[in-house]
């Protein structure tokens, strides 16, 4: 399990099994195996069995909050795991699979307690360790990280290689690095149209920024995180890799290589980063120099209007943090302040001003947003201006109708093209609060954006239908606001 190798892992459970049958450890361990093998359906029906047979014990429970975690039922995975505490408050399984939870819904102090928690009552466990090291604040992650590197053998050569990647990235930075800064609390970042080849109406949209005085055109993508940019942009500005790594994304060509490096200065509109990070792609087809997230502006109230060209920064409400360690209310977040990699981990919180925006869940940058098709069961898509099209998995667009290939539809990505695409017919979607009129949409394999994810990631929101919308995200707290003018739709002009 710690080497990522699901496959033995799934023989050497089922052996103990057969020795004995009866062994809930043995049985969790299979069900994390088959979901870290992607058989998500195989591990629900076995924890359910589980369940069954051992109704009070809590490592059952723990398998089945897990499976309907990686199955995105959030409200099972809650009520199954909060089960496991009843029956056992000191199993470190049940704590870890609880502090999962919080984390994806920004209750990040409160993960790390109960991290911290089941890492100090099970010390040798890998798993546990591992969550337990990035829940941490840099400095100190970046000490515990050494120090598990030097002490584990139970690794492979890949994801050694990858932890000791992130060491060596970590020790290169410092407190106070990746400042960003604005002339004023309300910015406006003007949008620049971006064209595909031969295009005549704009594919996406962008932003034009200075790189170490260098200007270059950015796409916005809200499922990318911070800047990374094409390997031409890269060359131009003068940039040299410090820390190789690797990228992956919408495609079947696999991870890309990529590298890290530091820029001095980066200058977007009003808003200046100094001394920050960014990605360089070893091979790239973007029609731009590269992407920028919408998460490099998280520490402000995020406003993309499509319909103004445009993205609105505005300070986030105020939130004070009562635990500072000077013992006083401090603020929470505000621009200007270091790298958030530096802040002790806080507990979102819901704003009176804000009480009736979504709450959604967050993995990383990645913003998932509760959805249905066709009024059926509640899954999650990811909110992504950078994708072309608004697009399902095939778990996703089987639970309507048959699969139908569509060979005239091209799909490319990050890891290259999309091999199979499928259309679904006249579906009807619900997201949040919102309703598009029943349309046909493309269909294609996305487990491995499910697997780098750890849950059921069931499509894909591109830009054709959020740049329909006002966008309001506060990164903070895992809040987003979306807004429809009919007045102001796009398609009227």
């Amino acid at each position: 399990m710690s080497r990522d190798d699901y496959t033995t892992a799934e023989a050497v459970f089922r052996a103990a099994l057969a020795k004995d049958p009866g062994s809930e450890a043995a049985s969790l361990g299979l069900v994390r195996s088959l979901i870290g093998e992607d058989k998500s359906a195989d591990a629900r029906a076995l924890a359910d069995g589980l369940l069954i047979k051992h109704p009070q014990s809590a490592l059952a429970e723990v398998a089945v909050a897990e499976s309907a975690y990686r199955a995105a039922d959030f409200a099972t995975a809650k009520s199954h795991a909060a089960h496991a505490l009843q029956d056992n408050g000191c199993e470190p399984q049940a704590l870890a699979i609880v502090a999962k939870l919080y984390a994806i819904t920004a209750r990040f102090a409160t993960a790390a307690r109960l991290l911290a928690t089941a890492h100090a009552i099970r010390p040798n466990d890998d798993l546990i360790r591992r969550d337990w090291i990035q829940s941490l604040p840099r400095q100190q992650r970046t000490d515990e990280l050494a120090k598990y590197l030097r002490e584990t053998s139970s690794l492979d050569a890949k994801t050694r290689d990858s932890l000791g990647t992130e060491e060596a990235f970590l020790k290169a930075r410092h407190p106070g690095d990746c400042r960003v800064t604005a002339k004023s609390d309300n910015v406006k970042l003007l949008l620049k149209p971006v064209y595909a080849s031969f295009a005549l109406q704009p594919t996406a949209y962008g932003l034009d920024v200075s790189i170490n005085g260098k200007s270059r055109r950015l796409q916005v993508d809200s499922g990318a995180s911070g800047i990374v940019l094409t390997p031409a942009a890269a060359k131009r500005i003068g940039l040299t890799p410090e820390f190789q790594v690797h990228a992956g994304g919408i495609g079947d060509e696999g991870d890309v290589g990529s590298y890290i490096t530091h820029v001095a200065s980066i200058q977007i509109g009003d808003v200046e980063l100094s001394n920050c990070t960014v990605e360089v792609l070893e091979k790239s087809k973007l029609d731009v120099d590269g992407l920028i997230g919408t998460d490099v502006f998280r520490r402000w109230l995020v406003i993309l209007e499509y319909e103004h060209a445009d993205i609105r920064l505005a300070p986030l409400p105020a939130v004070t943090d009562a635990k500072s360690d000077a013992g006083a209310a401090v603020a929470v977040g505000s621009p200007g302040a270091p790298d958030q990699e530096d802040d002790r981990p806080v507990d979102a919180t819901v704003p009176a001003e804000m009480k009736d925006w979504l709450p959604v869940v967050r993995v990383g940058h990645q913003i998932l947003l509760p959805s249905r098709l066709n009024k059926g069961p509640l899954h999650y898509v990811i909110a992504d201006t950078g994708a072309s099209s608004t697009t399902f998995s095939t778990a996703l667009a089987a639970e309507v109708g048959k699969l139908q290939e569509d060979s005239t539809a091209r799909f490319e990505g990050i890891s290259g093209e999309v091999k199979k695409v499928y259309k679904v017919s006249r579906a009807s979607l619900i997201f949040g609060t919102l309703a598009l009129p029943p349309q046909d949409y493309p269909a294609f394999d996305i487990t491995s954006i499910s697997h780098d994810s750890g849950m059921e990631v069931s499509g894909l929101l591109g830009l054709p239908t959020l740049s329909r919308l006002t966008i309001s995200i506060d990164y903070r707290d895992n809040l987003i606001q979306m807004k429809f003018d009919k007045a102001m739709d796009y398609r009227l002009f």
